[in-house]
This record gives C-alpha cells, structure tokens and sequence, in this order.
C-alpha cells in the first residue's frame, strides 16, 4: 500500500472514531482477528511511535476500546491491519 493511501486511511478512520462514526474495528495480526470494539469514552490520534513493523506514518493510538472482551486503556496500531466500516450516514 502506498504511503499517500496509507496516510489518508490513517486520517479517515482517526476522524471517525472521534466522530464516534465507528464502533467496530478489526484488527488481524499473525492470521489472527481480533475485534476492537470502541465505546462512547474512546479516541483516537496519530502516532508518532515506532516500533517493529510501525512508524510514524502507518500507526494510530486508540484511548479506551475493548479488546475481544477486555477492556483497554491504551495501545498502538498499524493501519495496515486495520479494517473497519464507517456506520455514519450523511444526511439527505
């Protein structure tokens, strides 16, 4: 993925979680799903960290979000391993 999309999907997906547009995201890592299931507290901003397979152009911090059942405080995510679907409907 280009870094151009990559970034333009780190900023949608940034603006709807703090728009509260979203509510489920899933994340695979290792061929393996996990669900991120966010809730009214959550947030979401750009990461500056790196770490092995993040930088600072592919990672987002997500605040207060179920983790497959456990609640989290606080992690960092590639947006590579991403997928999600925008609920909000735009008016008519």
């Amino acid at each position: 993925m280009s870094m151009r999309n990559t970034r333009n999907r780190r900023l949608e997906l940034v603006r709807a979680i703090n728009n509260s547009h979203v509510r489920r995201i899933e994340w695979t890592l290792n061929n393996h799903t996990s669900h991120i299931m966010l809730t009214q507290k959550s947030y979401a901003k750009m990461s500056r960290n790196t770490g092995p397979g993040l930088s600072q152009h592919n990672a987002i911090i997500i605040k207060f979000f179920w983790l497959d059942g456990k609640l989290c405080n606080t992690d960092t995510f590639c947006i590579d391993n991403l997928t999600w679907k925008d609920t909000h409907v735009s008016p008519l």
